[in-house]
């Protein structure tokens, strides 16, 4: 069975063309927050997720296994990685380590996704382990119409790309384990498969024999509870204000279909939000949040490189609460870092263009940052 692609069922959700009631705004300006010094200082240390067992990436796998399966050498990679969190996914990508998962990555460092679907100069090995996923999986299969506790999907090399790449998803215990290569050196589809099975009986046979860990993670004191809902920061009147757009969007929240990652999502409380134009083309921005996750903001915040991140002033925003802010060079994108109440939340922005005569994309952000203060305040 061909493994549906995490990142095709997320684009196909957030393309659905949705209706719009028109409405009426009274155009007031929102507080704009100011954008100050480099963030230089050390965050707050507080304890990280544990895996749910005593494992480690390397106990699944290494750089060596893949020398003859792979086109071109790899390397151990940190995820989430620097690409993923210089994206806009930043707190939803530590989901799967907040429910006491784990994540691998043997890959050229290049970015797994590129601006129209997965980049093919991507060589590397991902694997995910979701504990505890019994009855996800059976809604997998059940979905799918599949009774196997093994699935494995390959596209053979073709024109546009070089190497085949393969999917797998498997059962161990009751631990939910996926699997994407790509870069696989193999002419046809059954030689892809049987590599991939290879691999895929290794890892799950690691995870099935991992002593169970007894360290369980829990929210730190005083976080503040956040419903699974997209409008729980801003509304979409704010989101259209900020950004000065003629048509109204949709904060459209999305299930990321039945996988390991939406499945994490779930478990976390948590689900990306990007904001679609009711056309269905192109996105103004994008919101996410990981409850309690200030642990994971402060890992982004001392792994970026100096400069990256500087400090915002958010009317509102009171200590131990902090913001920072981050654009790209040309300031058409940008994002705005919130810890409140340990949790984090991310906002981003992206200016729409000349044609569309949306607000500045640092303006817009800032804006929404402080609408985001205000309404978690108000509770």
């Amino acid at each position: 069975m061909s493994i549906p692609s995490r990142l095709g069922s997320v684009l196909a959700i957030a393309s659905i063309a949705l209706l719009a009631v028109g409405c009426v705004r009274v155009q007031t300006t929102p507080p704009i927050p100011t954008i100050g010094t480099p963030a230089t200082t050390t965050p707050t240390e507080l304890p990280a997720p544990t895996p749910w067992a005593k494992i480690a990436c390397s106990d699944l796998a290494s750089p060596q296994d893949f020398s003859a399966l792979l086109n071109g050498p790899v390397k151990s990679i940190t995820v989430p990685t620097n690409h993923e969190l210089l994206a806009d996914r930043g707190p939803v990508s530590f989901s799967l380590r907040q429910v006491g998962g784990i994540e691998c990555e043997w890959s050229n460092d290049r970015p797994a996704q590129g601006d129209t679907g997965r980049n093919l100069d991507f060589v590397g090995v991902s694997v995910w382990v979701l504990p505890h996923a019994t009855q996800r999986w059976a809604e997998y299969k059940a979905y799918y119409h599949n009774s196997a506790e093994e699935n494995i999907g390959c596209a053979a090399p073709g024109v546009s790309d070089r190497s085949g790449s393969c999917a797998a998803s498997v059962l161990a215990g009751d631990n939910w384990v996926e699997i994407q290569i790509a870069g696989l050196l193999a002419e046809s589809s059954s030689d892809l498969e049987a590599a991939t099975r290879t691999l895929a009986t290794r890892v799950s046979e690691a995870v099935r024999n991992a002593a169970p860990s007894t360290a369980r993670w829990s929210a730190p004191a005083g976080t503040q509870q956040l419903p699974r809902d997209c409008g729980t920061f801003f509304s979409t009147d704010e989101v259209e204000l900020a950004l000065g757009v003629p048509e109204p969007l949709v904060l459209n929240g999305l299930d990321g279909g039945l996988s390991v990652t939406s499945s994490a999502w779930v478990s976390a409380g948590t689900t990306p939000c990007p904001w679609v134009e009711l056309d269905g083309i192109g996105g103004a921005g994008y919101h996410g949040w990981l409850p309690g996750g200030e642990w994971a903001w402060n890992e982004t915040l001392s792994s970026a490189a100096p400069g990256t991140y500087r400090k915002m002033a958010v009317p509102g925003l009171r200590a131990p609460d902090r913001a920072y802010s981050r654009c790209v060079p040309t300031d058409t994108t940008c994002f705005a870092d919130l810890v409140i109440a340990h949790n984090w939340i991310q906002i981003a922005v992206n200016q729409l263009g000349p044609e569309a005569k949306t607000a500045s994309a640092p303006a817009a952000v800032a804006a929404l940052a402080a609408a985001t203060v205000k309404n978690l305040a108000a509770g």
